[in-house]
Parts: C-alpha cells; structure tokens; sequence
C-alpha cells in the first residue's frame, strides 16, 4: 500500500513538472520577486531625481539664481544694475517685470523718467502684458495720495490751542476727517 502511495505522489510532482514545462515562465511569474519593494524604491527615486535634475537645469537656464540673489538686496541695487539686468537677452521677461515689480514696491524714491525707461526696456524685452505693472502703479499712487492726504490732515487736525473759536471749527473739521481716515482704511 505504501507503494502505491508513493506512485500517485510521484505520478502527481511529475504532472506538476510536466505543466511548468509547458509553460516554463509560469512558475516565476507567480511567485513575488524578494526584490520588489526596492525595485520601487528606486523607481520613484529615479523618478524624483530625474524632476529635481530638470528643476536645476531650468533654474539655471533662466538665471533664476541670480534673479533671486539681486530681489534679496534690492534695495542696494545700482539703477545701472538694474539697466544692464533688463537689455539682457537671455533673461526671461516675465521673471525681469518681477525683478522690477519687488524693486518699485521696496524702492520709495524711483523718478518717473526711471519709470519709463525701465518700462521701455520690459517692452523691448517681449513683455505683452503689462496689467500687473500698471495695477501696482496705481496701487502705489493711490498709496501714495492716502498717505500725504493722511498727513495733511494730522497738521491740520493739531491747530495751536489759543485760537478760540477757529479752534472749535478745526476740531469739527479734524473729528470728520478722522472718521473719513478710518473709514478709509478698513
């Protein structure tokens, strides 16, 4: 009997044989490779390194580095500078109007004849649209309106204290003002 049983056992590991033969990547396919979860791992990192090498390579092509570096010291830029950045060529003209976006909004003392030579120098650069320019313009000029009307206001809201009734009529006038400032502001 125990003969028996080792013929059906034989005869059942040579029809397993059999069948892997017949189709021989079968058996390999099925079983899960030890190696699979670092064949991810360095899937993904390939992956992320092939982005991050792009990302460098762009970076440098624009001279996004040097943009960077002249935006983090703007304010001691020479308008020279700032001239020979925007006739480069090879600079991109969206990241030369940012460049000049940071420098008017840090600068408080750029003429208006700068102003139209650096906008000149954007439109030779191939800059299309200039809404964002001309929306912090008026930003600025609007700012700028508020604050010296702010000003104005503050002296004339302090008249000298023996003006008698003069002085009542500037408190009238200052505590108006006042509502209107604050109003303004919020």
């Amino acid at each position: 009997m125990q003969q028996r049983s080792l013929d059906r056992q034989e005869l059942a590991i040579s029809m397993m044989y059999l069948k892997s033969i017949s189709h021989p990547m079968q058996p390999i396919s099925r079983q899960p490779s030890p190696h699979y979860p670092i064949t991810a791992q360095k899937t993904t990192l390939d992956t992320h390194m092939n982005i991050a090498t792009a990302l460098l390579q762009g970076i440098k092509n624009r001279g996004l580095d040097t943009l960077f570096q002249m935006e983090e010291s703007i304010t001691k830029q020479t308008r020279q500078a700032l001239l020979e950045l925007l006739k480069d060529s090879s600079k991109d003209p969206t990241n030369k109007l940012r460049l000049m976006l940071v420098y008017y909004l840090s600068n408080q003392d750029v003429s208006k004849d700068e102003l139209l030579e650096y906008e000149r120098l954007l439109k030779e650069s191939g800059l299309e649209k200039f809404g964002t320019w001309e929306y912090v313009k008026k930003i600025r000029e609007i700012s700028r309106m508020t604050n010296s009307m702010a000003l104005a206001l503050a002296s004339v809201a302090a008249p000298p204290a023996s003006t008698g009734t003069g002085g009542e009529l500037f408190r009238g006038f200052s505590s108006i003002s006042n509502r209107v400032s604050l109003s303004g502001q919020s």
